[in-house]
């Protein structure tokens, strides 16, 4: 199902919240409950190769919340959030181990308000060698449906501060929600692999989701759809556990049948090796892959043998000889995020050529001129190499070296899973490597373990920065730059150092504990919880340190030191890694 599509204007408005003021509402005489609504609707139409365009829709009809959302988003800017819900879209589709581009988004405002998107995702369907076959569930579910419960009991909080904050008790919130994908106009013999056609999620406290599952024809063309709802009510916490969540999921997922794309080769067959890769899907045994016409079983190992060979030439013949995979695999930390040139990525090529046809097993490790890399690293980058050439014609003068985002890599003595390099990377607010961010860690002491380097970089930014709250977010560019910010700009300033020096570092935003008290136009920040705490809206981060792991601090208050927080969290929800990748992608493209 689409929920983590549907949710995500609303975690668009929570960062808005960090940057905007907020306007008073209008206290009602009746009713007590504030009621709103938001509908969202997904449509994908796959084509002959298992590509899809489709459109994305959010409305949000009139009432006392729209009326506050529309001012956020001008005050904010209608570019930043544009922004931002690209930004959810891939988080959301990567979930799915689902690539997306030439993503449009235009925001209409009316009576209420409308949010239209164009796209396109990469292998919606994916050819299995005898038919086809769409899934489009989420590769790890309890870890996605964390992910999802960590936004809503969020927002939830929001809602009710909203409501109470302009004359109401609480809040209603229903969101409407369609999935539909279209399969192709000679699609046959389909059918639909859910176990069930309907699903009741009980969140708890009267909070719910609702939908059912369709398979129909619509003028001779098959469609699978999701029609839902998700209802929420801010009178009562929710008491439902990710791992519930995850187990009552419905996946959309069929397969189907319809002729194989008469032009593929190697380098249309590999594209789903390369994004089960990119995404940390587990490596299937062998994949189907088409060479005149005919199709092949390889392995990975194969397949890595024979990208070698495309990269050397292009016009190289299909091999299918025997290739054992490697006994065992290993890589480190420090070769992650280094530029490759042609040159060096061909020596790469033929130095796997060779071990192949030495040995017959492909390599677990390969010596490369930025450390040793993992076998499954090699595997994505050549395959990454190959789609640049589909894609554009030509072989890249320079490749970035990206780890497979599952597995683990050697920092050192110590083994650190490899989707924790993704915390390392930029993004449109956080802007690494520049003059300005070098020549403040040059400004720091030298000789300092990383646990000090991480606490020395948040002296910095606490003195170094003054508080001021503003309309828009701002780049950790101009935070360096002005030295003003609030707490969202401290942490892009924090992690715009950290990931420069190395330190993988991580957006926490939430509710703390606290008797902060807004200044003017800022009352929805802060509320009280069902058990009449006080609680504000913020923002913080978690910074890894080898052998000690994830460790909070506050980058905006003096004296903050690692392992501490001056306010408890009471909710909170961290950046995952697919969102640090769907943040990189809308500022530097397609990785």
């Amino acid at each position: 199902m689409d929920r983590a599509l549907a949710v995500g204007v609303v975690l668009v408005f929570l960062a808005a919240f960090f940057s905007a003021y907020f306007i008073a509402g209008i206290v009602p005489e009746a009713p007590s409950i504030l009621e709103f609504e938001k509908h969202d609707e997904l449509v994908l139409r796959v084509d002959s190769e298992g590509d899809a365009c489709g459109e994305v829709s959010f409305y949000l009809p009139p009432s006392p919340f729209t009326d506050v959302f529309k001012q956020v988003v001008l005050l904010t800017g209608i570019e930043s959030y544009a922004q931002s819900i690209e930004e959810e879209l891939r988080n959301s589709f990567a979930l799915r181990g689902l690539e997306v581009d030439n993503i449009w988004a235009v925001v209409k405002f009316n009576a209420g308000m409308r949010i239209d998107a164009t796209l396109r995702v990469h292998r919606v369907a994916r050819w299995t060698g005898e038919g086809w076959r769409i899934d489009f569930g989420w590769i790890n579910p309890e870890d996605a449906a964390e992910e999802e419960l960590g936004e809503q009991k969020i927002e939830r909080l929001l809602y009710r501060s909203f409501a109470r904050g302009s004359g109401y008790e609480d809040a209603n919130f229903w969101q409407f929600y369609t999935t539909s994908i279209q399969l192709p106009a000679d699609a046959s013999g389909v059918v639909l692999l859910s176990s069930t056609d309907s699903e009741y999620v009980d969140y708890g406290g009267g909070s719910y989701l609702q939908s059912s599952l369709s398979l129909e024809q619509e003028n001779e063309v098959w469609v699978l759809s999701e029609n839902g709802v998700r209802f929420v009510t801010t009178q009562n916490e929710f008491t439902i556990e990710p791992s519930a969540l995850a187990d009552n999921v419905v996946s959309l997922a069929l397969t189907f049948s319809a002729p194989m794309p008469e032009n593929w080769s190697f380098v249309e067959s590999v594209e789903q090796v390369r994004l089960d890769l990119k995404f940390g899907r587990e490596l299937r045994e062998k994949y189907p892959v088409v060479e005149n016409g005919s199709i092949y079983w390889l392995t990975p190992a194969q397949i890595l043998y024979n990208a070698a060979r495309y990269l050397l030439a292009e016009n190289a013949a299909l091999e299918s000889k025997a290739v054992a995979s490697p006994e065992n695999e290993s890589g480190e930390w420090g070769a992650v995020w280094r530029w490759l040139s042609r040159e060096e990525y061909r020596e790469l090529a033929e130095q796997v050529v060779l071990k192949v046809d030495e040995t017959g097993r492909a390599p677990g490790t390969v010596d490369t001129p930025v450390g040793h890399m993992r076998f499954r690293d090699v595997l994505y980058l050549f395959l990454r190499v190959v789609h640049e050439v589909a894609e554009n014609g030509a072989q890249p003068e320079n490749v970035l070296v990206a780890p497979v985002p599952s597995g683990q890599l050697e920092w050192g003595a110590v083994k650190v899973p490899a989707s924790y390099a993704y915390f390392l990377l930029p993004d449109s607010y956080v802007i690494t490597g520049t003059e300005l961010v070098e020549n403040v860690l040059a400004s720091l002491p030298d000789n300092l373990d990383n646990r000090a380097l991480a606490e020395e970089i948040a002296d910095w930014t606490s003195s170094a920065l003054s508080y001021s709250p503003s309309y828009s977010p701002l780049t950790s560019e101009k935070v360096l730059s002005s030295r003003r910010g609030q707490c969202r700009d401290y942490t892009n300033a924090y992690l715009a150092l950290a990931r420069t020096v190395g330190l993988p570092s991580r957006r926490v935003i939430g509710w703390v504990y606290s008797s902060w008290v807004p200044p003017a136009g800022w009352g929805h920040s802060s509320t009280t919880t069902s058990e009449g705490k006080t609680v504000a809206l913020h923002a913080w981060v978690e910074v890894y340190v080898p052998d000690e792991g994830w460790i909070p601090l506050d980058p905006q208050y003096s004296g903050a030191h690692v392992g501490e927080l001056p306010n408890a969290p009471y909710r909170e929800f961290r950046q995952s890694w697919v969102n640090a990748l769907a943040a990189y992608e809308v500022a530097r493209g397609l990785l």
